[in-house]
């Protein structure tokens, strides 16, 4: 019992020591309850003007997707070009795709250096963005896009393409593969036209990446075609004019060369026809594995107007006051008891 004794004492004692500082704290605060309102009131009214003076932006939203009729429809027409020995299309095609195009450079560049109007003023993009003050640069001012050389386009692309992906360029996805681009600007007219380039350029990427081997192939059997086309034109009019020739004087050497040319006429027709069939199954290909890239809702005017987030601005703003207001009652109840001391 006597163990016990003295613990119990020191738990009423510190119970006793609590009450005493939460009642000493509340006599403190409400001794200088103006002074804490004061810095409380300053800070909120900072806290508002600040963010009723922050640049508002305007919000071109626009949302896309990779059609799923396209790519079921590719992967039916895949089996069937399988089943008919045309060879495969390859898979691979997924909306995710889309967000690092949208992000890269190649894209963005493309859309920096392409020309829009705005409030019936013909100017590339990245010229309409330095009017608003976006970005500085001090190694350029106004650009031509047709002087321009490549190594300064190109440098002038890495530094405002961060400045874009940062300040200017959302992208979000959702699980259904519905993409959302977002472009934020002051301007509304420059913030519409950037998001329609962008979603054309996006889109017209995608695609010809996606078929670029189906494309290069069609492309090398077309021009087997053409030149098979025109060797066979060139035999056959050789023919004609032989044949000609012969009905005004006949010899054995004649019929001997007509007969070789007939034969290679049928052999370049052969080939012609078996290049035909391989120019209709590249392009069979090549539509088989095109991707549709649809636009559900684009931007429209008016574009709604992004405010500064007030409640935030307020929560920062009380954090502080509360720092700056202990701080202050802390500095003077210390002036307070060294002055009385000297």
């Amino acid at each position: 019992m006597s163990v016990s004794d003295p613990q119990v004492e020191s738990n009423d004692f510190s119970l006793l020591d609590a009450a005493r500082m939460v009642k000493s704290s509340v006599q403190i605060l409400l001794k200088y309850k103006f002074l804490i309102l004061g810095v409380f009131s300053l800070f909120i009214i900072s806290a508002i003007l600040f963010a009723n003076n922050q640049p508002k932006n305007y919000l071109a939203s626009s949302t896309m997707m990779l059609d799923n009729d396209s790519k079921s429809n590719g992967s039916l027409l895949s089996g069937l070009a399988q089943g008919l020995s045309l060879g495969g299309t390859g898979g691979g095609l997924t909306e995710n795709k889309l967000i690092p195009i949208a992000k890269s450079k190649a894209v963005q560049e493309y859309v920096l250096f392409d020309t829009i109007e705005v409030n019936g003023e013909q100017d590339i993009v990245i010229n309409h963005l330095m009017d608003l003050e976006l970005f500085e640069h001090p190694k350029f001012g106004k650009l031509d896009s047709k002087s321009i050389n490549t190594s300064l386009k190109d440098s002038i692309s890495k530094f405002v393409c961060g400045v874009i992906l940062q300040e200017v360029l959302s992208i979000e996805s959702s699980p259904e593969g519905i993409i959302t681009v977002g472009i934020k600007c002051k301007n509304p007219e420059i913030a519409k036209a950037y998001n329609d380039k962008l979603l054309i350029s996006v889109s017209e990427y995608f695609i010809e990446k996606s078929v670029a081997k189906e494309q290069k192939s069609l492309e090398i059997v077309q021009k087997r075609v053409d030149s098979t086309q025109s060797v066979l034109n060139r035999k056959q009019e050789q023919l004609a004019l032989m044949k000609d020739s012969r009905k005004r004087m006949i010899k054995v050497q004649g019929y001997v060369d007509e007969i070789r040319l007939e034969r290679e006429i049928e052999f370049l027709s052969t080939m012609y026809t078996e290049a035909l069939k391989n120019l209709e199954i590249s392009k069979f290909n090549l539509e088989v594995k095109k991707p549709v890239v649809t636009v559900i809702d684009s931007a429209q005017h008016p574009l709604p107007l992004i405010k500064p987030n007030i409640v935030l601005y307020l929560i920062g703003a009380l954090l502080l006051a509360s720092f700056v207001s202990v701080g202050l009652i802390i500095l003077i109840r210390f002036y307070t008891v060294y002055y009385k001391k000297a």
